[in-house]
């Protein structure tokens, strides 16, 4: 617990002021009693001195007594008797008073009574003197028994005033150590409170100069502009300029005077644009008027401007003026503006693609079961937009009784599980039109809600172009088990004719025949043989898409080393030259691509330059997708370029597409054998690795094919 915060505190001073002040209240209400009871014992004292003169009247009757008796004694004078009894009587009166002064004070009236009793006997004593007579040795006796009497009178009498004496000076005494105590106790407040006082002022003051400076801070280290200006009066106490009281640091931005040189001036003399601009005026209007003033103001400083929210506060003596620097609100404000225009731009740009799409959209509110649909999705339902209200009930209603089942399993598991919807339903529209509708929805958290936002696509055209296609697909798949009977009867029920007429025809050329027989057995082996290779090329044809080949990592060293082992013998036959660089690791099949660079290189032989010898160079080097021209689908998006260059007879380069066609032939059949099938086979298996190929063709010179395969 902070002690010192409520030690300090303005409602702790409070209770100790008001405590304080009670305190010396009571004092004063004490010294006032104290001073009221001095008073009374002062009153007293003509008490005491009425009771002084009684018992000094009656120490002056016992003299008197006292002298009868010696003149009896010693000059023989006779008694006055009524003089005695007056005495007596005096006497008498004077003790009945003492005893009524004296009767709440035990001591004294004890010694009146004492008093008394001696005057008693002493009154005894003169009756007998004046009534008999007595020898001078009784008269001595007696007149010793009156003098102890009176003897004792002045001592009760001294005894009485000293007992006053000490009274009086003990509650004098007590009066003043009370007054002292009283003094004391309230000086010791007074200055406890004066120190308290004291100490106040210091905390406020250091409070204060804490706040100043924190003010000041505040002041000095915010980007809005604090100014303190008072009114500078003319002779006719006229308005006509303000003086700078106080300016912020922030001045900086509209001004190049330094800000020590700016407290003190005028303001026209700061800030001379004021008087044109008209600011001046609103000051003034401002001041004299107590009117608050708030406004915009654009003020620029060395080519920057700035956006300021003024505001004029007057007082009675002065006006504060503060200028908030809102250039980044008014910056957010006119992007906020863009953006919304923009934002709404892209949602009529959304709502016309939905249109055209067919599509609309949706929020749905998981918990509540809310939805919110958009425009063109009533339009899907043949509804204009917001003709019917929004929510999962109405939009069941217009689903296919056929598909309530997936529909109603879809939304329980969505609604119970969070999870994302996706399937396809149909519904019935307002025209009672069936339309195949695609929703898919994902899951979102907003302000710890789930929400599925998701689309509606009208897909009927979709459905039946598909439908349309699986029926295409039977067909073609009733096609492909027609051609694979094809394929077995090619590759079995027509080779093995042509292997009998082969076999004859090898036996009759073995015969005794003509020549002109010989050369007729001779071309139908040939024309056997040529048609045995087309069907085997025709086979390799159909069956390339038709074998799923796992595919491994082929090395195309190894490749080329085998195709050149298979056709070793037409290398050395043609002289041929082939060079291929250190060539890369391709994922495909191996025999694919061992039949690929075969035919390639074949075909290079087959067309080679009689009046050169042919050289193949095989080469290759890696891509990026993006560094390929070629018009193809670029699937990856690293490529191995493979160029296979030779320098035979060459093509004209405006067939460099019709070549890889099945059955195309650059030249008649006596000119060149082959079965128009080997380059097409090529394309086949590189695009079955995903890859292109392309032929460039110089007639004369040579030809080159570039190959596309994924890296």
């Amino acid at each position: 617990m902070d002690y010192k915060k409520y030690l300090f505190s303005d409602t702790t001073y409070k209770v100790i002021s008001t405590f304080t002040i009670g305190i010396l209240l009571t004092a004063l209400i004490i010294s006032y009693s104290l001073f009221l009871n001095y008073k009374g014992s002062v009153e007293k004292k003509p008490d005491l001195y009425t009771k002084s003169l009684s018992l000094e009247n009656i120490s002056k009757n016992l003299h008197q007594l006292e002298k009868q008796y010696v003149d009896f004694l010693i000059f023989k004078k006779p008694i006055n008797t009524d003089n005695v009894i007056d005495v007596n009587s005096n006497i008498l009166k004077k003790l009945d008073e003492l005893t009524v002064n004296f009767q709440n004070d035990s001591s004294c009236l004890e010694q009146l009574m004492d008093i008394s009793s001696k005057q008693q006997q002493l009154f005894r004593f003169l009756n007998e003197l004046d009534t008999v007579s007595i020898s001078e040795e009784v008269a001595h006796k007696h007149l010793k028994t009156i003098i102890a009497p009176i003897e004792s009178i002045n001592a009760i009498q001294t005894s009485l005033i000293s007992n006053q004496q000490i009274i009086q000076l003990k509650k004098i005494e007590d009066r003043n150590y009370s007054f002292s105590k009283i003094i004391m106790v309230c000086s010791l407040i007074a200055i406890a409170l004066l120190l308290l006082f004291v100490y106040k002022l210091f905390i406020d003051k250091k409070r204060h100069v804490k706040i100043n400076s924190f003010l000041e801070n505040i002041l000095n280290q915010t980007n809005d502009i604090v100014n303190l200006y008072t009114p500078i009066y003319d002779s006719t106490k006229k308005i006509v300029d303000f003086k700078v009281e106080y300016a912020s640091n922030a001045n900086k931005k509209i001004t190049d005077t330094p800000l020590h040189k700016i407290s003190g001036k005028y303001l026209t003399e700061v800030f001379p644009v004021f008087k044109s601009s008209g600011e001046l005026n609103e000051l003034i209007q401002s001041f004299t008027t107590k009117t608050p003033i708030e406004k915009i103001t654009e003020l620029t400083h060395n080519g920057e401007k700035t956006t300021f929210l003024t505001r004029f506060f007057p007082s009675e003596k002065d006006i504060k003026v503060i200028l908030f620097d809102i250039s980044k609100s008014v910056k957010y404000e006119n992007d906020l503006s863009k953006l919304n225009y923009e934002l709404q731009l892209s949602n009529d740009l959304l709502k016309e693609a939905e249109k055209v799409a067919l599509m609309g959209s949706y929020i749905w509110y998981v918990k509540n079961n809310g939805i919110a649909l958009s425009e063109n999705v009533y339009r899907i339902l043949e509804h204009t937009p917001y003709e019917f209200e929004s929510s999962l009930e109405k939009l069941r209603e217009f689903v296919h009784p056929n598909d309530l089942d997936i529909y109603d399993k879809q939304i329980s598991n969505a609604y119970e599980n969070n999870q994302i919807i996706n399937f396809t339903f149909r519904v019935v529209t307002k025209s009672n039109k069936i339309k195949h509708l695609f929703t898919n929805g994902a899951l979102h958290k907003h302000q710890n809600k789930t929400i599925i936002i998701g689309i509606i696509q009208d897909v009927s055209k979709q459905v039946a172009i598909e439908e349309k296609l699986q029926k295409r697909n039977a067909e073609l798949t009733h096609q492909n088990v027609e051609l694979e009977s094809f394929n077995r009867i090619a590759s079995h029920d027509l080779q093995e004719p042509l292997r009998k007429v082969q076999m004859y025809l090898s036996r009759l050329s073995d015969g005794d025949l003509t020549e002109r027989n010989k050369k007729y057995v001779e071309r139908v082996i040939d024309s056997a043989t040529r048609m045995r290779t087309l069907i085997n090329n025709l086979l390799s044809f159909s069956q390339i898409n038709k074998k799923d080949e796992a595919h491994t990592l082929v090395d195309l060293n190894d490749v080329l080393q085998h195709v050149e082992d298979d056709l070793s013998m037409k290398i050395k036959e043609h002289n041929v030259r082939i060079q291929y660089d250190n060539l890369p690791l391709i994922n495909g099949v191996e025999f694919q691509l061992h039949q690929l660079f075969n035919n390639l290189l074949a075909n290079a032989i087959k067309y080679k330059d009689e009046n050169k010898q042919l050289l193949i160079e095989i080469h290759s080097r890696i891509l990026n997708r993006a560094q390929i021209d070629e018009p193809f689908v670029k699937k990856h998006n690293i490529y191995y370029q493979i160029k296979v260059i030779d320098n035979g007879i060459g093509f004209d380069n405006k067939m460099r597409d019709k070549i890889f066609e099945v059955f195309q032939r650059l030249h008649q059949k006596h000119e060149y054998s082959g079965t128009g099938i080997g380059l097409a086979i090529c394309k086949k298996i590189v695009t079955k690795h995903q890859g292109y190929i392309q032929a460039t063709g110089i007639k004369g010179s040579g030809s080159v094919f570039t190959i596309y395969l994924p890296a």
